[in-house]
This record gives C-alpha cells, structure tokens and sequence, in this order.
C-alpha cells in the first residue's frame, strides 16, 4: 500500500495541538504492508494490535508544529476538556489509486473520551456539527498506560481531504464509576499502536520517540485537580518508559 502522510496530533490541557506530520522525502510514497495482511517470520519484531510494516522509513522525513486552538475550554472544578480543531486541504493523493493517509489523535494519560465528532465541512445542509456528515474511525483505550487514540484513515478522490474535530473529554480519576466513554478497543498495547500503526519501522519509530521525549516539555502541567495533584509531565514520561520497554521485547 502507498501512503502519501501520517498525522499524529498530540493534544496537551493547555489547549495545543503538537503535530507530527511523516512524509515521504522527494516525489516518492510511504511504502508499507499491514501486518495483518501479510507473512511474519520469525525474526520480525512481533507486533501487537493491528500494525503496519513500511519499507522505506529512510526516505521519510518527520515534521513538527504547534498551534494553540481558539476553541479549547478546561473546566478544572469538573475536570472536563472541550475542543475543536479542523486538519484542511490534507494531501492524500488519489483515493482510487490505494494512496492516502492515516490521522491519529492521542489525548493526555488518564482523559478518556465521552464525546468525539469527526465532520465533513463541506457539509453544508445543517449547520450544527453534530448532525452533519460524520467520518468513520476507530478509538483505542490503552489499560496499561490509560491513554485514549484515535485512529482514521484519509482517503478521498479529491487527493485532499479535510476534518473537523471536536469532542469532549474527561479525567478518569474523578469521574464516577459508571461513566459513558466513546465506545473504545481496550487494549495494553494502545501506546505501541503509537508504533506500530504510526506506519514505521523500528528505525522510524525509534526518531518519532526521541523526537517526543525531546519535546516532552509541551506537557509542563503540574495542576492540583481536586487535590489529586496530577503531574501529567511525569505520566507522559511513564508512558514513554512503557512504550520503550515493550518495544525492546
């Protein structure tokens, strides 16, 4: 399969997105096989859920930005994040050719989901989001590291293809016990998929990682939420610890 990009959006409580775009270097493609699809030997590194291999993360290049959204709230006496963003005009090439894309939203360790919405913007029959065209994806809960992905393909024969995103999300350790989250695959592999579906190889992932920890200062948060007193840059770093040592196994 030829991909043209991966988007990682990391969303911090300050209300800024990190974002990591991996591209192909020059006019070439990303270049992968998902593991599902194809025969694994015995000396491949065993992957988790779902997972891709790419064949040319040496001709990738990763890119790096920040931006502060205008439609973030944090409503800190209920521990609960509002958010809206909007990824426009994506290059994904031509949806009929196999080309596209892969997006992934990942929220701070320990806030869940209880509402997301990804909406066609050029849906312009109604005018609250809601009810508009929404696109499909498929929401992970990782149990060990207690991270909440997103994950969606971006495939469009219009070689571009563009978003809305909104949802509401919540800290777990104040919520009650019966709370209503998005409906999400649990699994103790979620920080790997990071890995693994971000469509890169050891190689890859190995510079997507050290670029994370190196930047691991875009989440220099230490609030006391309800006295719990959260130190999330010190969760974040747990999470990478975690990822590191499942990836050497």
């Amino acid at each position: 399969m030829y991909l043209d990009i991966v988007i990682i959006d990391y969303l911090s409580l300050e209300g800024e997105i990190t974002n990591y775009k991996i591209l192909p270097m020059g006019n070439g493609m990303i270049v992968i096989d998902r593991l599902a699809d194809v025969h694994r030997s015995r000396e491949t590194r065993k992957k988790t859920v779902g997972g891709a291999c790419i064949y040319n993360s040496k001709d990738c290049s990763i890119e790096e930005y920040n931006t502060k959204i205008r439609k973030f709230t944090l409503d800190p006496m209920h521990n609960l994040i509002t958010f809206q963003f909007e990824h426009k005009g994506v290059p994904v090439g031509p949806g009929m050719e196999a080309h596209g894309g892969i997006w992934n939203l990942i929220l701070p360790p320990r806030w869940r989901l209880r509402e997301l919405f990804i909406t066609d913007p050029y849906d312009k029959c109604i005018e609250q989001l809601e009810l508009k065209k929404q696109f499909r994806y498929e929401a992970y809960w990782d149990s060990e590291c207690e991270t909440q992905l997103v994950e969606m393909e971006l495939r469009s024969r219009r070689r571009s293809f563009s978003f809305i995103v909104s949802g509401t999300a919540s800290l777990i350790d104040t919520d009650i016990e019966s709370m209503q989250y998005i409906k999400s695959l649990e699994t103790p592999y979620g920080v790997t998929r990071i890995g693994d579906v971000m469509i890169l190889d050891s190689g890859g992932r190995d510079k997507l990682m050290e670029n994370i920890e190196k930047r691991i200062d875009w989440l220099e948060l230490k609030p006391n939420l309800n006295g719990l007193g959260v130190n999330f840059n010190q969760i974040i770093k747990d999470s990478i610890t975690s990822f590191k040592k499942k990836r050497t196994k």
